[in-house]
């Protein structure tokens, strides 16, 4: 039971890494590797 609590909350605290990168650079940049990466910084 402890290792799915583990992983939901490791999926919960990569959301707002993920949905970042996927609204600054789109979802083609987000999930592969750009030719020149930017900023994920707002």
């Amino acid at each position: 039971m402890s290792v799915t609590w583990v992983v939901a909350l490791t999926a919960v605290m990569w959301m707002p890494y993920a949905m970042n990168a996927i609204m600054v650079g789109g979802i083609m940049d987000a999930v592969g590797y750009p030719e020149e990466p930017i900023s994920r910084s707002a």
